[in-house]
């Protein structure tokens, strides 16, 4: 499906609304606010759904935004007759930013933090934003997006940032920080993220700047991006995190060149399979010595791969001695703290003591109680007669319902005493008939 399908295919964008919807609905502010307001909710349905959920078809290398240099030549569509350029998105984009915040500018993103928490300014920060513009970028309230041509054109070098996206983005970001692989540097964490997450590197240097400076659940400091885990109670040192940082590195560089040389030695062997098809035995040697040199190339690679993740499992499982450590100790100490609160031996063997005597004691009174009309005896004798009882019953029924097969003669003699039906003579069925005639009555006088 194109960009254009697609909002045509929108309800709110039938072609009977397409010329409001596309005009400069400015006016209708004063003549028909229900109008304006209408314009502008369709509008802000379709842009926040393109941007969340169908990004793709925005055909631009950015996911996080909406760029204002391309977004008016992308929403212009065509029904088959006429050409409709927005000329209204300038007031859609000022509500969207300035009302709603629901979109973010990436000038006022670049200056200050997004609120997180959901809060707002506070009220200290409410009154000086009266007067100096809100802290929080999310909450801009005099943004203007348009350049104040008639056309409704927007600023080029403006982006609009969607904050629901760009959570989204970030925390797949944020995933790609496990187990030890904890710390990264910059270009090995923006190549990983355009060619797993296929983030441009607008996309990654937003995403950055949300976890560092927003949410403060990574680090960056120089070249190295280290996240910042809640559940240690001893951050590593930079250096030790550059050691990591340069560890995953190699290993991820080695990796793809290992890839990159397996996917040559297969080529080259398909190449020289050929010559020997077309016997150009020179050649084939030639590559074959080629192809040859290339696999000791990757042998050797692979085995300083191997030693690279070895190194680097020992550190996984060195933290992992660690963290079992430390949470012995913590569990140890509780332990012992609980232990010391039970009380002394003497006193918990005189509590048990009691504790019996006063379970037999219970017990003894309970008996005594239960025993006055104690007829379990009985009870259960008048029971087991009961039942035997009950059986005889149904073993006589049973007897009763199975008839004794009746013996050969018995069935000779009933076969004899069946009679036929006696045949009637020809006569005797004319008498049958006229008998059964019905007669026929004298007509009624006039």
């Amino acid at each position: 499906m194109s960009l254009q399908q697609f909002i045509l295919s929108n309800r709110n964008f039938k072609n009977s609304r397409l010329e409001s919807l596309y005009s400069d609905f400015c006016h209708l502010h004063e003549s028909n606010i229900e109008g304006y307001r209408a314009n502008i909710a369709a509008w802000k349905t379709l842009l926040l759904d393109l941007i969340e959920n169908h990004n793709d078809l925005l055909d631009q290398d950015d996911r996080v935004c909406l760029c204002g240099k391309i977004l008016i030549q992308q929403l212009t569509v065509n029904d088959g007759t006429l050409t409709y350029k927005p000329r209204g998105l300038d007031k859609v984009i000022d509500s969207m930013v300035n009302d709603d915040h629901t979109l973010i500018p990436y000038s006022e993103f670049d200056k200050k933090p997004v609120d997180v928490t959901g809060n707002g300014d506070g009220l200290l920060r409410s009154i000086v934003s009266s007067f100096f513009g809100s802290g929080y970028c999310n909450y801009t309230s005099d943004f203007r997006s348009g350049t104040g041509s008639l056309d409704g054109s927007l600023k080029s070098s403006e982006k609009y940032i969607s904050p629901k996206r760009l959570r989204k983005m970030s925390k797949e970001v944020k995933e790609l920080f496990k187990g030890q692989k904890n710390a990264y540097r910059l270009e090995h964490l923006y190549d990983l993220c355009k060619n797993k997450l296929n983030q441009s590197r607008f996309d990654f240097d937003c995403c950055i700047k949300f976890l560092s400076r927003d949410t403060e659940e990574i680090k960056v400091d120089g070249d190295v991006i280290s996240i910042l885990r809640t559940d240690e109670s001893e951050e590593l040192d930079f250096k030790n995190l550059e050691a990591i940082a340069n560890l995953n590195y190699a290993i991820y560089t080695i990796q793809k060149y290992c890839s990159t040389k397996l996917t040559e030695v297969c080529d080259i062997d398909a190449k020289i399979r050929e010559l020997v098809k077309q016997k150009q035995h020179n050649m084939a040697k030639s590559q074959l010595r080629l192809k040859k040199a290339m696999e000791k190339q990757l042998n050797t690679s692979q085995a300083k791969l191997e030693k690279l993740q070895m190194v680097q499992m020992m550190i996984e499982e060195a933290h992992n001695n660690i963290v079992t450590l430390k949470t012995l100790e913590s569990n140890s100490s509780l332990l012992k703290k609980l232990n010391r609160q039970v009380g002394k031996d003497t006193e918990l063997d005189e509590l048990l003591n009691e504790y019996g005597s006063a379970i037999d004691e219970t017990n003894t009174i309970s008996e005594k109680l239960g025993g006055v009309n104690d007829e379990g005896d009985d009870i259960e004798e008048e029971l087991k007669t009961m039942e035997k009882q009950e059986k005889e019953k149904e073993k006589e029924k049973e007897k009763e319902d199975i008839k004794p097969l009746q013996s050969v003669s018995d069935l000779e003699e009933r076969f004899k005493n069946l009679k036929l039906p006696k045949e009637k003579s020809l006569t005797d069925l004319e008498e049958d008939f006229q008998s059964e005639k019905p007669k026929a009555e004298p007509l009624l006088e006039a």
